[in-house]
């Protein structure tokens, strides 16, 4: 059963996530508990939890809080890290994944494909996420599905930022694909190469933002 607490918690951490609160944005038990329509207490504690995922920040010396987001040296330590570990992922998949498993990843794919030749933003940012999530889980290493759950909320951001372009969405989903036939082929040098290469070409397309602002 779901808890107020939970409610709220997951309601903001939406909110920040999806850019309804953008960085800097100040936050308090009072706005939250307005914002929500609950009490304060809930507020209280879903603050208190998405400062420890480091979602919201100490934003001055009065000790008021504001939406952290990411900073730049964040978010090149986040794909270099990425470009590693999802990698690694692709790999144990190919190698150790289920028939069930690749059976799911495939139907990602071809989701992405239709929704791709629709220009549905939304939808594909949803098959983006379950397409790395279920090469997360299919890797059957915990110790990997740990360190990606450690900080998988500021990859969820670095992905929006990227799919606010439909020119690099387009090349992800053929990406996607083609990691998807080395994952089903066995192929596990393959899959964690393109995996690594797939990482890469986001990071090197949000540098390329970065440099034109």
């Amino acid at each position: 059963m779901q808890t107020l607490e939970n409610s709220v918690l997951e309601r903001l951490e939406r909110d920040i996530l999806n850019g309804s609160l953008p960085s800097g944005s100040p936050v308090t038990e009072i706005g939250i508990s307005e914002r929500y329509g609950v009490s304060r207490t809930p507020a209280r504690e879903a603050l208190i939890l998405l400062e420890r995922e480091g979602l919201i920040a100490r934003g001055d010396g009065r000790g008021g809080l504001t939406v952290a987001g990411l900073s730049d040296a964040d978010i090149d330590d986040i794909y270099r890290i990425r470009m590693r570990i999802e990698g690694l992922a692709s790999r144990y998949m190919a190698e150790r994944g289920s028939a069930e498993e690749k059976e799911e990843l495939a139907e990602a794919v071809a989701l992405q494909e239709f929704y791709a030749a629709r220009a549905d933003a939304m939808k594909l940012r949803e098959l983006d996420t379950r397409f790395h999530e279920v090469v997360y889980r299919a890797s059957g290493s915990r110790v990997l599905i740990g360190t990606l759950s450690g900080f998988h909320k500021q990859i969820y951001l670095c992905r929006e930022r990227a799919f606010l372009s439909p020119e690099r969405t387009a090349v992800s989903v053929g990406e996607h694909k083609e990691i998807l036939g080395a994952i089903l082929a066995g192929d596990g040098d393959a899959a964690e190469r393109l995996t690594a290469a797939h990482v890469r070409n986001a990071y090197e397309f949000l540098i390329r933002k970065r440099e034109t602002k």
